[in-house]
């Protein structure tokens, strides 16, 4: 075993660790509370580097997980950084979970968009690792047409330039060509 695979090994164990215990707590309630999963796993608070955690080791945890335990994970996930303001932005748990989940075909990914959305933090990143200010999964469609829209405009701006440009290197060439001779007679 690789020195760097002996350094991983015990960060993966802890990670299945404390997903194990985050995990059990579904059998309480429907949906996370920070106070259950405080009870479940009293040191959540001193190890915000599992949210940083690489996707490579979320995929190995959610292949031991059910549909509805990655759901729960991921909620529970986005009311942990929520209350202990954990920090994950783009690369935050919930992101590499969330892309898992929707590869699933029998989870509802559009209801557990919305949710995220709306029960989230600061993190603007969750749940797709875009930012995005949406609250919902309507209002993430709406800015998502939006930016649609100003791109589209943009390029549309950029051809009409693009074309202005070609006509007015076309015109200067046709008035170089009707009056060969200034061009030589000045050199």
């Amino acid at each position: 075993m690789s020195d760097e695979k002996k350094l991983q090994f015990p960060r993966i164990a802890a990670l299945g660790h404390l997903v194990g215990n985050i995990v059990r707590a579904q059998h309480y309630e429907d949906d996370p509370s920070t106070d259950l999963l405080l009870l479940e796993s009293p040191d959540l608070a001193k190890v915000d580097w599992i949210n940083r955690c690489s996707p490579e080791y979320w995929d190995q945890i959610a292949l031991s997980l059910t549909t509805s335990q990655l759901e729960w994970l991921i909620k529970a996930m986005v009311i942990i950084e929520r209350d202990l303001k954990w920090i994950g932005g783009s690369v935050a748990a919930t992101v590499w979970l969330f892309a898992i989940y929707r590869r699933r075909s029998d989870g509802d990914w559009l209801r557990l968009a919305d949710w995220i959305l709306r029960e989230r933090g600061r993190n603007d990143y969750l749940p797709f690792g875009s930012s995005t200010s949406a609250r919902s999964l309507e209002g993430w469609y709406a800015e998502r047409e939006l930016i649609r829209q100003r791109v589209e405009s943009h390029l549309l701006r950029q051809q009409k330039e693009q074309e202005a440009k070609i006509h007015r290197v076309r015109a200067a060439q046709e008035l170089n060509a009707a009056r060969p001779g200034l061009f030589n007679a000045l050199y």
